[in-house]
This record gives structure tokens, C-alpha cells and sequence, in this order.
């Protein structure tokens, strides 16, 4: 309407004569998983039925995203190419954690040492590096052995300081890869080794690097939910399928994989949009304005030309309803507290909560599609299941009756903690 009313502009009329398009198809997964398989197995049908690879593409918001798209179409045998990006494990920073990480596994991989030996900067050069490789080789010993006794040998006298260094810092590591669960020996792995702080020195770029290393735990995350028993060697075997791809047979027919910001100008039969935002305009606070619903996958088939899209799916809101819900859950489920834990916690899941209460620890993990409550490392209560359904955990822990209640209005939903009838914590999901 602004623009109408510039003089010095022709006035014009746009129209289509295209046909209608289809409606919106949307879809609300569990996870990020599943909303990946999800397009995967749509695309899978659609070319089964006459269509191209080709006519397909996925928009997301950040390039990190791609990950699980990229898992999902390889285990689908679905091709695909990212355009305007590199794939996920193709990225530096991907390429640099995962030799870390096969170093650690695997003290002889003399290839990944040299990659990652000086990432970030420790002062050791192609020369020491050539000299050292001479030594491992004709003495058949490993890099870390050659390291640690870097000072017996004359050529690496200058640098024996920093090589030591080194070695302590890859034994200490490799030592804690033994002890430690695989996503606390992650985080630890990044700041030892001080790869985070080199990402977050590099301002905006290294933020967008640092997305998609965290992003790299969350497959990590996935691997230990899904393996009975978890291990280094093992995470690093399953991500040998999607790092070992044959770049050199990329076919023409394949799906699109971009962000929203390069899609300008380009089209397409079917396009998904997953990991999508909602904003609403009738809110006080930040907090409450962006809806960061990454399980939703968005189907719209048709959008060349003008096609007529549906109706977007209603706003995320959660009202006064909803915390009478959660409430009467909490009361409810009090009563009936078991005072019977079910077993140790493996460590494994996302936490959600965490707090002391009367010298007790009492938290609340997500390992989907469960959810855990555990105080003092024992395992009270789990309830499996969507995050949308209305649940109630509970546990009395030396008289104490603890619930974790949770209930669903819409696309949100509130998750309280409770110890003694006492809030402890709340935080609202978007699902």
C-alpha cells in the first residue's frame, strides 16, 4: 500500500494464471529425527511415483541444520547436494573434532594427528612435523610415544617443550575418553584441547562453527540413545558412513539442500521447510515472541509461479487452562509418589532440570521419547511418550513426595518441578 502511492512509479497489476496449489501439508514430529525421516521417506514416495529427485528441496534457517537431513538421505539412498554450503562433515570444524576424536581412538592415525596437531596454533611447524613423522616411521612407534619423549631426540630438542605438552594433553584426554560418558568427554575434549576458545576468539564466523560442533554432539546424543553399549570407537564407526561418501558420483537428479536466505529466486515442485520459527504479535517479552519449533516439517507441494498456499498452523499459546492442568496434575500425582527407585541413571539424555533440594540432587532428563526423573543419581519415575501429552512424574525421596509435571496447550508446553508442594523450577517447551 506504500508503494501504490509513489508518483514517480507505473502503475501495474500482478496476476497468475497458474493453477491452485496444493494445501500446506504440515507435520509435527517427535524429534528431529523423525521429522527428517519424515521428508526422507515423502521424497522416497514421490519420485517412486513418476517425480525427480531434483524437483525437491529443504530450506532450513542455518546451515547446521543440514546434519540430520544429510544422515536421514544417506540412509535412505536419497541424493542429494547442499547447495551455497558444504555438507556437515565436510566442514572444517566437523573434520577437525572428528581426527580429534580418531586420534584419541586410535594413538597410531598418524593422517589425523598432522591435521589436528596444530589446531588450534601450538607453535609446531611443517619441519618438526616432517622430522617427527621420519621418526615414527622408521622406529615404528606412535606419534604420542615419540612425543612424550620428544627431548631423546636431537632434531625435536628445540620444540620438546610443546611436543610434551601436547602429549600430556592427549593423554589426559585419552585417559577421560575411558571414564567419562561420551558427551561429557565432548565438551571436555573442546576445552582441553582449546578448540572452543580458538571459535569463539573468531566472533560471528566462529559462533556459526561453534553451531554446527554443537550440532555434531547432538548426533552424538542420538548415537548413545540408539547404541546398547555406547563407545568412542563405535560413534566414530557410525559417522564413517556419512564422512566416506563418494563426492565424485554426484548425480544431477538429486535433492536441494539450502538455507532460506540462498533460495532467492529458485523453484521448485515440493519444498519442505523444517526447524521453523513462529513469532507472535501479541506478547510482552522476547522470551515469548520467537517459537523455536525445530519439529515441525512444513510440505508445500506446487510453489511455482503463484501457487495458493493454506492456512498456517495455529500460533503457539498456553493459557491460564493449561496451568490449572499442570497443577491438578502435580496434586494428583503427589499421592501416589513411589518411594522405590527403579534403578542407577546411565547418564545418558538431555537434562532439563537440575536442583538441590534438602541435600538431595533431583533432576529431569529427555531421552526421546522418554522422560526421566532421577534424585541422587537413582532412576524414580519415567513416563515414554510425546512431549505434548500430559504426564506427571513423581518420587517421595525420605518423605519428601517430588513430581515433575507437564501438560501441553497448543505448540507449547509448561514443565514444572516440584519438591515438598515447593516450585522449584519451570520451563516452557515448544514442541
Amino acid at each position: 500500500s506504500v508503494i501504490r502511492h509513489n508518483r514517480s512509479r507505473k502503475e501495474k497489476k500482478l496476476w497468475t494464471q497458474g493453477e491452485r496449489g496444493s494445501r500446506i501439508c504440515w507435520y509435527r514430529a517427535m524429534n528431529e529425527t523423525d521429522e527428517a525421516r519424515f521428508v526422507a521417506q515423502t521424497i522416497l514416495e514421490q519420485v517412486q511415483q513418476g517425480g525427480s529427485y531434483s524437483d525437491h528441496a529443504v530450506l532450513y534457517r542455518m546451515n547446521a541444520q543440514s546434519n540430520m537431513l544429510e544422515r536421514a538421505f544417506v540412509q535412505s539412498g536419497v541424493p542429494y547436494r547442499v547447495y551455497g554450503g558444504m555438507r556437515f562433515f565436510d566442514r572444517k570444524e566437523i573434520k577437525d573434532i572428528t581426527a580429534y576424536l580418531s586420534v584419541i581412538d586410535n594413538c597410531n592415525d598418524m593422517l589425523r594427528f598432522r591435521r589436528i596437531i596444530n589446531e588450534p596454533k601450538r607453535g609446531i611447524g611443517d619441519a618438526t612435523l616432517s622430522m617427527l613423522d621420519d621418526i615414527t616411521r622408521d622406529l615404528g612407534l606412535s606419534p604420542m610415544e615419540v612425543l612424550r619423549n620428544a627431548g631423546d631426540y636431537p632434531v625435536l630438542s628445540k620444540k620438546a617443550a610443546s611436543l610434551r605438552s601436547v602429549a600430556k594433553m592427549f593423554d589426559s584426554l585419552t585417559e577421560a575418553a575411558e571414564t567419562l560418558p561420551l558427551d561429557e568427554f565432548f565438551d571436555l575434549l573442546l576445552d582441553k584441547t582449546g578448540y572452543k576458545a580458538m571459535l569463539t576468539a573468531m566472533g560471528d564466523e566462529g559462533l556459526t562453527k561453534l553451531e554446527n560442533v554443537e550440532e555434531l554432539k547432538s548426533t552424538l546424543l542420538t548415537y548413545m540413545e540408539a547404541a546398547e553399549e555406547p563407545s568412542l570407537s563405535g560413534f566414530l564407526e557410525e559417522i564413517s558412513l556419512y564422512t566416506d561418501q563418494d563426492r565424485n558420483q554426484e548425480s544431477d537428479d538429486a535433492v536441494t539442500l539450502m538455507t532460506i536466505h540462498s533460495a532467492k529466486g529458485l523453484e521448485y515442485d515440493t519444498v519442505f521447510l523444517i526447524g521453523w520459527i513462529i513469532f507472535r504479535k501479541d506478547t510482552s517479552s522476547l522470551l515469548d515472541a520467537v517459537f523455536h519449533v525445530w519439529v515441525l516439517a512444513f510440505l508445500i507441494s506446487g510453489v511455482k509461479a503463484a501457487a495458493k498456499l493454506g492456512k498456517l498452523p495455529p500460533q503457539a499459546s498456553f493459557s491460564k487452562q493449561a496451568e490449572q492442568a499442570v497443577e491438578a496434575e502435580r496434586q494428583a500425582t503427589a499421592e501416589a509418589a513411589s518411594d522405590s527407585p527403579i534403578g542407577p541413571f546411565d547418564g545418558r539424555g538431555r537434562q532439563v532440570f537440575s536442583e538441590t533440594y534438602k541435600g538431595m540432587q533431583i533432576e529431569v532428563y529427555r531421552r526421546e521419547p522418554r522422560t526421566i526423573l532421577v534424585v541422587d543419581g537413582q532412576v524414580y519415575s519415567e513416563w515414554e511418550g510425546l512431549v505434548e501429552l500430559r504426564y506427571a512424574l513423581s518420587a517421595r525421596v525420605n518423605g519428601v513426595p517430588i513430581v515433575c509435571s507437564a501438560v501441553a496447550d497448543g505448540l507449547s508446553g509448561l514443565m514444572r518441578l516440584y519438591a515438598d508442594g515447593q516450585l522449584l523450577a519451570e520451563k516452557r517447551r515448544y514442541i
